[in-house]
C-alpha cells in the first residue's frame, strides 16, 4: 500500500489557545456558581425525621414534612431610593434571579407544605396602583411557582412590608385588603400531620396591643369588643388546645436583652427596639399572652433576617406574674434573600409526626444558601483578576517574541530530551507524530515590545500588546456573558 506524504503535526494558535482555556474555566465557574451551587448545597440539608416517633401498631408512618421560607421581600422601584435606574434594574434581576434558583433547589427536597412568615414583597405595603400591585404579585408568583400537576399547599402570614405597622405616609389605606385579596386570611388555623398550626397576624397584633394599653382593657374584654381582631383570634384559641400546636409569627417573641442565638447566627442578637414600620420583638406582655393561649411545642418567627434559637418560659393562662411553669423553643428563620445583610440567606425544614405520641413528634432544622456576595468576592473576582494577568502576559510575550510562536509553539529546553517520533497509518495516510513540537519560525534578534509592522498574518499586521489584550478580552467574554445572561433569563 503506497503511503502519502507524512504531515509533521504542531500545536497550532497558542495563544488562541490560552483564550479558551480562560473562556472555558470562566464557563465552568459560571455554571457550577449559579446553577449547580445551589443544588449542591441543598443536597446537603436532609429532613429532621430522625428524632421522630413514626412506628405504631399499624406500621412505620410517614412524616409530614413543612417547608418554612422568610423574608423573601422581592425588591421593586422603591427599594433602593436614590440608586440609578439601571443599578437597580440590575440589582432586581439578580435578587429575583437567587430567589428563583433557591426555590427551585428547595423544591428538591419535595415538601408536603410551604409556609412564608412574611415580608414577602418589600414594598407591598406602599401606595401602589392596582395595576402596579398585581404586576408586583406576580412577579412574586413567578419566582416561586410550583409544578403545576402537583398541588403543594402553600400558607402565609403578613409581615410588616406586606401589610404595614403603625402610621405613615407611604403605606397604603388599601394594604390589608389587598393582602387578603392575594394571599389569604391575616389569621389561621391549620390542621397538619395531627399537629395544629397557628398563624397569626403579628403586625396586627401589635397595633392592637397599643390600642387595648391606651384603652385599659384587660384581653378579655377588649377580644369581646373587637371580635374580628387578632387579640380576639388568639384569645379564642385557648378553649381548643390540642397540645401539639406549632406557633408562626412574623415579628419574633420578647427576650432578655443580650440572649445568645446560637451557632447558626451571623450576627449580634436580637435586640428591642421599634421605629417608623417596624418592631424588632413583640412585647413581654403580647408574648406571655401568645404563649399562654397557644401553649405550642414550637414556634417559628422571621422579620429578623437572622438566624435565632431561643427557649422561652411561661406560665399559666391569665397569669403574667406567677412563675413559669412551661418553655418552648422558638426558632427565627434566616431570610431567604441575598440583599437581607446575611451572607449565607436559608430555610427551615420542619418534619411532623403523624403519630401522637409522648415522645418526640416533632423537629426542626436550618438549610442554609450559597452565599453569593462570597462567590463574586472570593470566587469571580480573583477569577478575573487571574483572567487579565494571563491574557496580559499572553499579549506582551506574543509582542515581546515579534510574534514568532503565533501560529505553532515549541516544547521548554528542559523538555527537549523527551523527544519522541512515530508514524501513524489512518485510511492509507500517513501522519507523523513529532514531539517535541517543532517551531515553525526562525527567531530574530530584533525582538521588540511595539514593534508589529513587520509582522504580517493574511495581509494584516498583528497587533500590538493593547489591542491583542482588548480583542482577546472581547473573544473571551461573549461566551461567559451569554451563559450568566441564559442563566438569569432562565432564572427569572
Amino acid at each position: 500500500m503506497a503511503l502519502s506524504r507524512p504531515r509533521r503535526l504542531f500545536m497550532g494558535q497558542p495563544y488562541g489557545f490560552i483564550q479558551h482555556v480562560v473562556q472555558i474555566m470562566w464557563v465552568g465557574l459560571i455554571s457550577f456558581n449559579e446553577m449547580g451551587a445551589f443544588r449542591n448545597r441543598v443536597s446537603k440539608c436532609a429532613w429532621p425525621d430522625a428524632s421522630l416517633e413514626l412506628s405504631s401498631p399499624d406500621g412505620l408512618q410517614m412524616p409530614t414534612h413543612v417547608l418554612v421560607l422568610a423574608d423573601p421581600q422581592i425588591l421593586d422601584s422603591q427599594s433602593y431610593p436614590g440608586r440609578l435606574p439601571l443599578l437597580l434594574w440590575l440589582t432586581r434581576v439578580l435578587v429575583d434571579g437567587y430567589l428563583r434558583k433557591s426555590w427551585n433547589a428547595a423544591m428538591r427536597l419535595k415538601p408536603d407544605m410551604v409556609i412564608f412568615l412574611g415580608d414577602m414583597m418589600d414594598g407591598g405595603r406602599y401606595a401602589l396602583s392596582d395595576e402596579q400591585y398585581e404586576e408586583y404579585y406576580q412577579r412574586f408568583r413567578r419566582i416561586f411557582r410550583t409544578d403545576p400537576a402537583h398541588s403543594l399547599p402553600t400558607y402565609y402570614i403578613p409581615g410588616n412590608h406586606d401589610v404595614g405597622l403603625g402610621q405613615s405616609s407611604r403605606s397604603s389605606d388599601r394594604a390589608v385588603a389587598r393582602y387578603t385579596s392575594h394571599f389569604g386570611p391575616l389569621n389561621q388555623v391549620v390542621e397538619v400531620g395531627q399537629h395544629t398550626f397557628i398563624l397569626v397576624d403579628a403586625p396586627g397584633l401589635v397595633e392592637e396591643e397599643v390600642q387595648r394599653a391606651r384603652s385599659g382593657h384587660l384581653y378579655d374584654g377588649w377580644a369581646e369588643r373587637n371580635p374580628s381582631g387578632t387579640i380576639a383570634f388568639v384569645h379564642d384559641l385557648a378553649s381548643r388546645r390540642t397540645g401539639q400546636n406549632v406557633l408562626f409569627t412574623h415579628i419574633p417573641l420578647a427576650r432578655p436583652e443580650g440572649a445568645a442565638c446560637g451557632p447558626f447566627r451571623e450576627h449580634d442578637t436580637i435586640r428591642e427596639g421599634w421605629g417608623s414600620g417596624y418592631q424588632n420583638t413583640l412585647s413581654a406582655q403580647t408574648s406571655q399572652f401568645l404563649l399562654q393561649n397557644t401553649q405550642p411545642l414550637l414556634a417559628m418567627s422571621g422579620d429578623d433576617h437572622d438566624y435565632c434559637e431561643f427557649w422561652h418560659t411561661y406560665g399559666t393562662p391569665d397569669d403574667f406574674t406567677g412563675s413559669p411553669t412551661k418553655s418552648v423553643m422558638e426558632v427565627t428563620v434566616k431570610s431567604f434573600s441575598m440583599v437581607m445583610g446575611v451572607r449565607n440567606p436559608g430555610f427551615q425544614l420542619l418534619s411532623l409526626s403523624p403519630i401522637r405520641s409522648t415522645g418526640e413528634t416533632l423537629a426542626t432544622s436550618p438549610c442554609l444558601l450559597p452565599d453569593q456576595l462570597g462567590t463574586y468576592l472570593s470566587i469571580y473576582l480573583p477569577a478575573l483578576l487571574l483572567s487579565v494577568l494571563v491574557l496580559m502576559v499572553s499579549n506582551v510575550h506574543r509582542v515581546r517574541t515579534n510574534n514568532r510562536w503565533t501560529e505553532h509553539v515549541p516544547i521548554p529546553e528542559c523538555m527537549q530530551w523527551m523527544r519522541f517520533e512515530r508514524t501513524i497509518v489512518i485510511r492509507g495516510r500517513a501522519l507523523r507524530v513529532v514531539f517535541p513540537f517543532q517551531s515553525a519560525k526562525i527567531p530574530r534578534a530584533d525582538d521588540s515590545l511595539t514593534d508589529i509592522k513587520s509582522d504580517w498574518k493574511d495581509g494584516h499586521p498583528y497587533p500590538g500588546v493593547w489591542r491583542g489584550f482588548l480583542g482577546d478580552v472581547v473573544g473571551v467574554a461573549w461566551w461567559p456573558v451569554l451563559t450568566f445572561a441564559g442563566i438569569v433569563w432562565w432564572a427569572t
